[in-house]
């Protein structure tokens, strides 16, 4: 059931929720066409646009009320209307936004998850060690900032105390840093990772 409403703050707070899922389009003209909000079972209220997204209709979330304000709803509807008039997939961006955030410790954790019961316990152990303990001011770092320069700074200093654990560790690195190559994509679905800035210590030898 979708009911038109001319949505204020009032409007909004007076719904009720019946224990259902009930859809609310905006009547405003000043609001773009398709936004609306939903009631849940639970009880919240869910402000959406509803726009068609490769070929089909899609109700893109934005945001609960009244965490977030009425007028505040309506600009991220206008910017998220945008986005799709130029053909973008909102989900797409988003994903492709936090791809290009990720950090050396998420990108891990996700290396783990993906290939699961498929890496030994051991591995696991080794990979930690060498990234909280050699890498462990990259930890909370971009993985794009992470360049071929640090990389062999980086193994010349742990090689100072120990060969073996600069390798191990640039071998945990690489591992970690091919999988990004093939997990992380930008909107259009490219690698955002192409380059594995370990390549540089292979070079040197």
């Amino acid at each position: 059931m979708v009911v038109s409403l001319n949505f204020t703050k009032q409007s909004l707070l007076d719904i009720p929720t019946t224990g259902k899922r009930v859809y609310y389009r905006d009547s405003n003209p000043k609001s773009p066409r398709g936004f609306g909000l939903y009631t849940t079972p639970a009880g919240a209220k869910c402000f959406f646009l509803s726009r068609t997204v490769a070929g089909s209709t899609k109700r893109l979330a934005i945001g609960r009320f009244p965490d977030l304000p009425l007028q505040s709803a309506r600009i991220e509807a206008e910017k998220i209307a945008a986005t799709v008039a130029i053909g973008i997939d909102p989900a797409q961006s988003k994903k492709a936004e936090k791809a290009r955030k990720v950090t050396l410790t998420e990108a891990m954790e996700d290396y783990f998850e993906a290939r699961g019961v498929n890496l030994k316990d051991s591995t696991k152990a080794n990979y930690r060690r060498a990234v909280e303990h050699h890498l462990s001011e990259w930890q909370n770092k971009r993985l794009s900032l992470i360049t071929r320069d640090m990389v062999e700074r980086r193994h010349s200093k742990i090689s100072a105390g120990s060969p073996s654990a600069a390798d191990n560790t640039m071998r945990a690195l690489r591992a970690i840093l091919n999988f990004a190559a093939g997990r992380y994509e930008d909107e259009g679905g490219k690698p955002l990772y192409i380059d594995n800035p370990t390549r540089r210590l292979s070079d040197n030898r």
